[in-house]
Parts: structure tokens; sequence; C-alpha cells
């Protein structure tokens, strides 16, 4: 019987971390880099990383992420790992998305 490929095979090698905006998900580092753009006065979203490097906080700029995809591909990889995923709203009343990720090795010290 032969796999049905989905987009995400599609775009990135099994092995391979995928990647948005040009950067690797292949660590809390990566995707920080990757979701830079959050941090734009332009965009109601946030992004903020703790001063270790370890957790990754993404407040979507929507009730949905259009990467979220992305993110998924590059946990079921091991690359990250999505600790906490919540809706809320954001300060002026608009829905959003707070996602919290941490990097592999985080996850195996807990």
């Amino acid at each position: 019987m032969s796999e049905k490929l989905t987009k995400a095979d599609d775009l990135c090698d099994k092995n391979d971390a995928p990647a948005v905006n040009g950067v690797k998900l292949d660590s809390v580092v990566g995707v920080a880099h990757a979701f830079e753009y959050l941090r734009e006065s332009y965009n109601a979203g946030d992004i903020a990383v703790r001063d270790s490097e370890d957790l990754l906080i993404i407040q979507s700029r929507q009730s949905h992420f259009s990467h979220m995809d992305a993110l998924l591909q590059a946990q079921k990889q091991g690359h990250i790992s999505i600790q906490i995923i919540t809706a809320g709203t954001t300060a002026a009343g608009d829905p959003c998305l707070t996602i919290e990720v941490v990097g592999r090795d985080d996850v195996a010290e807990q």
C-alpha cells in the first residue's frame, strides 16, 4: 500500500526541519527567527523568548496561526516541543492564540 503524502511531506525531507520565512524550525532560536516579524509594530501579534532561549511564546494576530502546520511538523520530527496552546483575546479584544514552544532537550530534563 502506498503512503499518501501530505503538503508538509512535499515541502521537506522527513529528516529536514520544516522552514518558515526561509528559516529552519530546528530549535527555539530557529522558531524565534522565523517569526521575528511579529515584533514589528504594525503586527497585532507578539513573540517573546526567555533570556535562556529555552522558551518561546508566540501570540498570533488572529484566532488561527498560519504556520501551525510547520510547527507541528517540527514537533513531530523532534526538533521542538509545543507545550501549551491557549485561545484568548488581545488587549484590544481581538481573538488570538498563545503558543508556548520549548526545545526538545528541555522536555527531556523535565
